[in-house]
């Protein structure tokens, strides 16, 4: 709905995608999810390590191997999502008349 010229959130959201630019929140988000985006890769590389180790392989360990693991699939979900939200967002902002 416009008002003296000016769109609300929802019906920015409506437009055609090659009408829409960044939101300043998503101008935002799209600065900072590369370093999420790095965050995440290293944290998953150091539970990678730690479910490798010879200690995890120790006696009684399924516990921490297990809250390891759900770690792990946690961690992927994160990583995934940031790393798609960062594709939309560059996508969008590539667009021409940007």
């Amino acid at each position: 709905m416009y008002v003296k010229g000016i769109l609300n959130q929802s019906d920015k959201n409506k437009l055609p995608p090659e009408k829409r630019k960044l939101s300043f929140k998503e101008a935002r988000e799209l600065r900072e999810l590369p370093q999420k985006i790095g965050f995440l890769e290293e944290k998953r590389q150091q539970l990678t390590a730690a479910l490798n180790s010879p200690a995890c392989c120790a006696k009684n360990a399924a516990v921490k191997i297990k809250a390891a693991s759900d770690r792990m699939t946690c961690l992927e979900t994160e990583l995934d999502c940031a790393q798609q939200c960062w594709q939309e967002l560059e996508d969008l902002a590539a667009r021409p008349g940007r």
